[in-house]
């Protein structure tokens, strides 16, 4: 249940959870969103006080074709120190339906075997109690089987802001021998090999699109290639922000966790006497909090989380505004220090107007100029490359708000913020 609040935790315990001997796989179901997990605990507590059976359906087997005819093994199997042991043999999958000459027996034989791999399933009970453990049957016209590799993260089409380091996981497998490697390539090329489950590395990308690949290899030398994961690497939102009406500018830290936020204002009186920043996870539900212009305030929020935000605000010529209807959002760890005043003067780079209702116009240093446009989530907008000294992009068809405008020539690179009305 809800503990209240993100600084408040509660303690959730589950007893008398039955295990067997071997290797166990916890998995974690969440019903619903917005929560931190905090850490695990696990305690021995006694034996079991029962009689648990363990079944072992023996090792994976390769059966080389012609032969059509393999057998089953779960003589290894123990019944737990009381009854006596029953077994039941079933096929889960294959690619054929076989025939079992007894599947009640511990050693049955199993026939009709054509080429492709089958899934036997052992169940063995004690007069009391249960398990159960598969086994692999490969009919192949080789003695070994190709490795196989999924890449499990990042996920398809996936996005990282530009720094971001990204951590590529895959699951192999080899069903009648061991893995000795994995290489990870992006765009074909050679990124880093891990050789142990499980199979991960940190990749720091520049900015750009990939596409992911593993490849597997086992002591054999056989290899296979995973499915291909495409990831974009996109320009990190600034630290700095302008309202949508440029009635106040907003600067958060840098901060990966619990970063400040400050309200600038944009003429002298604004914020004053009134400034209340409203802030959450919940975009229709924001609770507000006072604050001081030019005086950051300590955001309570985690890296990743994404925060919708407004204020109400004291205006010269107004008793008091607020910008309820145009929220700004931002993901918590997110932003890069907006580049420096001299770095945009020596790109000799100018766009107007700013704010903008429809045309935005980019007058272009010489050169080839690679540009790319983002929304404050960090959407891709436009991305080309042009020679020319002038480029026009029209914002006509996007919702208001601040834009971010990245221009690259040669080693230089400036993001610029533009305000659509």
């Amino acid at each position: 249940a809800s503990s209240g609040g993100w600084s408040t935790w509660a303690t959730k315990t589950v007893n008398d959870v039955p295990l067997k001997s071997g290797k166990q796989v916890l998995r974690l179901y969440f019903v619903n969103g917005e929560l931190n997990i905090g850490k695990f605990t696990f305690t021995y507590k006694t034996s079991l006080i029962y009689n648990q059976p363990i079944a072992d359906a023996g090792s994976n087997q390769i059966i080389i074709l012609p032969q059509s005819i393999a057998t089953l093994d779960a003589s290894l199997s123990t019944n737990g120190g009381g009854g006596n042991l029953s077994y039941k043999w079933v096929q889960i999958f294959g690619s054929s339906t076989v025939t079992i000459t007894d599947p009640q027996s511990a050693q049955p034989t199993i026939s009709g075997l054509v080429e492709g791999v089958y899934l036997m399933q052992l169940e063995v009970n004690n007069g009391t109690h249960t398990d159960i453990d598969d086994v692999y049957i490969i009919s192949s016209v080789t003695s070994n089987v190709v490795p196989t590799v999924s890449i499990l993260t990042p996920t398809n089409n996936a996005q990282y802001y530009d720094g971001e380091i990204v951590k590529i996981t895959a699951l192999a497998s080899d069903l009648n021998g061991s893995i000795k490697n994995v290489d990870f390539f992006a765009n074909g090329d050679f990124i880093a090999t891990a050789t142990a489950s499980p199979y991960s590395i940190d990749w720091a990308p520049a900015f750009g699109n990939y596409e992911l690949t593993a490849i597997v290899f086992d002591f054999d030398n056989a290899s296979s290639m995973s499915n291909v994961v495409n990831v974009a690497i996109v320009e990190a939102p600034s630290c700095n922000g302008t309202s949508w009406d440029g009635d106040f500018g907003f600067v958060f830290s840098d901060d990966k966790n619990n970063p400040t936020l400050t309200f600038i204002p944009s003429k002298a009186g604004a914020g004053t006497p009134t400034c209340i920043l409203y802030y959450g996870t919940n975009s229709g539900t924001l609770p507000g909090y006072g604050v001081n212009p030019n005086v950051p305030f300590k955001l309570n929020a985690s890296e990743g989380q994404i925060i919708y935000f407004y204020y109400t605000y004291s205006f010269p010529g107004f008793v008091e505004k607020n910008n309820s209807a145009n929220k700004n959002s931002y993901v918590i760890g997110s932003c890069k220090t907006s580049t420096s005043i001299e770095e945009f003067q020596k790109l000799n780079l100018k766009f107007y107007p700013n704010p903008v209702t429809d045309l935005l116009n980019i007058e272009l240093p010489e050169g080839k100029n690679q540009i790319t446009i983002y929304n404050l989530a960090g959407a891709l907008l436009h991305k080309g490359e042009i020679s020319q000294k002038y480029f026009t992009y029209n914002m006509h068809h996007l919702s208001s708000g601040m834009y971010f405008v990245s221009v690259v020539n040669n080693d230089r690179r400036v993001v610029v913020k533009v305000i659509k009305q």
